[in-house]
């Protein structure tokens, strides 16, 4: 069956100029917002200006890791819980995450956003099953991000112990992983306990609510092969991540290339200037971020953390805002499912 077309879609509601005009409206706001206040400072694109290699890098990271391993990542845990849905919508609603994320506070104001047109497209499902799967996808994430960290301290651990100042990130990096390991476990110790509780009527009050939504989380964690294949797609995400964010250090740092004896020291705190970017205080961690840094910077003997995130602000949100495409042509309830012919049909939910 072919896709309709713009005016059948209009005859049959799908297509309302007054909505589109409204998420216009909307991201014109925002984006004004940001100008507004600063966020988006043309003088921060010198350095991408003086440098074609690093804008290509910028475009490449921003495409394989945010963006199609991220997207990739999360439906694979979907799956998991019973969800049906494309790469294609993956990336798509991906895209409308990372916007918002850049224009709501935190990193999780895009995460509501997915959430919300996850569950739009899924009427059929638990809500709770939706918002879980955005929050251990999240956790997921961190945990591939903390990875990398954790292997590089104990690559290097000799050298890195020796400064003082950087013990307790030593052993707050590799703490998260191993939380998540543990909280891996008793998902999966307590499995009996839980079924019990929700099958005799536990869904009832507080009590069940919760034992509820932890049965719902289970579920993730549940499939050896989600995890390892999830957290390894997390893993070079982020790989790229450090490898973008550290590129951006040399050229700041004027070497331009070959200077890699910082790069033990950087990677083992970087896990936790990206973390302190998910607190729900400014847009893109905007500020909190700038600030993590330049003091993890000072704690391994650098001064020029703020910079160096500066500049991986600033192309992150430019990259980041072009996700407003994706969001004014998504509307929530339209789907595209393989019909048994194997052509795509169009279906409305």
């Amino acid at each position: 069956m072919s896709r309709p077309t713009d005016t059948q879609l209009k005859n049959k509601g799908q297509f309302k100029p007054p909505y589109l005009l409204l998420k216009l409206t909307l991201s014109g706001g925002l984006f004004y917002w940001l100008v507004n206040r600063g966020l988006v400072d043309i003088k921060s694109l010198e350095l991408f200006m003086s440098s074609p290699t690093l804008i290509l890098s910028a475009i490449l990271f921003w495409l394989f890791g945010p963006i199609l391993l991220s997207a990739i990542r999360w439906k694979i845990l979907l799956k998991s819980a019973g969800f049906r849905i494309s790469t294609y919508k993956a990336v798509k609603l991906q895209l409308v995450g990372v916007f918002f994320t850049t224009v709501l506070p935190g990193s999780l104001g895009g995460d509501l956003v997915k959430a919300y047109y996850l569950i739009a497209d899924n009427k059929e499902k638990s809500k709770t099953s939706a918002i879980w799967s955005i929050l251990f996808d999240r956790l997921v994430g961190m945990c591939g991000l903390f990875l990398i960290g954790t292997a590089f301290i104990f690559l290097n651990f000799d050298s890195l112990w020796e400064n003082t100042s950087l013990r307790l990130v030593m052993l707050l990096v590799p703490a998260y992983v191993a939380g998540f390991i543990v909280l891996v476990f008793i998902l999966r110790l307590i499995k009996p306990a839980i079924a019990g509780n929700v099958s005799e009527g536990g869904g009832v009050g507080l009590k069940g609510k919760l034992l509820n939504a932890f049965e719902k989380l289970r579920v993730y964690a549940g499939d050896n092969g989600v995890l390892v294949k999830s957290v390894s797609l997390s893993a070079v995400a982020h790989g790229l991540s450090f490898l973008f964010f550290y590129q951006l250090y040399l050229f700041t740092s004027g070497s331009g290339s070959g200077l890699f004896t910082e790069l033990p020291a950087i990677a083992s705190i970087f896990p936790i200037g990206m973390l302190m970017t998910v607190l729900p205080i400014s847009p893109g961690g905007l500020g909190v971020g700038h600030l993590a840094f330049s003091q993890l910077f000072a704690i391994i003997g650098l001064t020029n953390g703020a910079n160096v995130f500066n500049s991986y602000f600033i192309s992150q949100i430019l990259l980041n805002l072009t996700g407003v495409i994706a969001y004014l042509h998504i509307r929530p309830g339209r789907t595209w499912s393989s019909s048994p012919s194997g052509t795509k049909a169009y279906t409305n939910r």
